[in-house]
């Protein structure tokens, strides 16, 4: 009998997924922390936990683990009033 595997991501808190799917996007910390309207040290810290929940050391890491299980949620991005589109 194969044992059921649980996804790493299971581990991570609503917040933590958000940030995450900001990652994942290639977003920078301080477009996440406008985007969230957090500090960009919160989504730092935020950041530090999934490295640590999900036993990686890297973003990069972290989002090829997600990207391997498939964590590819569409990100709902508002236009900021102070962003310009060309």
């Amino acid at each position: 009998m194969v044992a059921e595997q649980k996804s790493p991501l299971l581990c991570l808190s609503r917040q933590e997924l958000i940030i995450l799917q900001c990652m994942t996007a290639g977003m920078a910390t301080n477009m996440t922390a406008a985007l969230r309207f957090i500090s960009p040290t919160t989504v730092r810290n935020h950041v530090q936990n999934i490295l640590r929940k999900l036993g990686v050391h890297s973003r990069m890491e972290a989002v090829a683990l997600a990207q391997g299980h498939h964590f590819s949620v569409p990100l709902p991005i508002p236009l900021l009033k102070s962003s310009k589109i060309p």
